[in-house]
């Protein structure tokens, strides 16, 4: 269930920016299967494997700044953290939708 007043709530403007970032990643992904035919626990599995592939890109980039590699570009490395980033939220966005889908169908059922 939503929060009560949920239009009247601005998001900040990280918030708003990264959340534009994930509708980018999302849009270029519009060809895949939608998540709707996935099942929540599919869909954690794909977020477990994004939490990895972020803390991989983590350690990756604190490895090369301890070990002042000359040839070390450090942007690469943030970018890839910030996809990694980006990817997680999509997933628990993923999650969090069917959840709320199900919660409203169990609501109705109710009523």
């Amino acid at each position: 269930i939503l929060p009560p007043d949920i239009e009247k709530i601005e998001p900040r403007e990280v918030v708003a920016l990264f959340s534009k970032c994930m509708e980018f990643v999302l849009k270029r992904n519009d060809h895949k299967r939608h998540w709707n035919n996935n099942s929540m626990r599919e869909l954690h599995a794909r977020l477990r494997d994004e939490c990895d592939e972020l803390l991989w890109e983590l350690l990756r980039h604190d490895f090369h700044k301890s070990e002042g590699c000359g040839n070390h570009i450090v942007g690469p490395d943030l970018c890839c953290i910030a996809n990694e980033a980006i990817d997680i939220a999509n997933f628990a966005m993923m999650i969090w939708d069917k959840a709320q889908k199900m919660l409203e169908e169990e609501l109705k059922k109710n009523e």
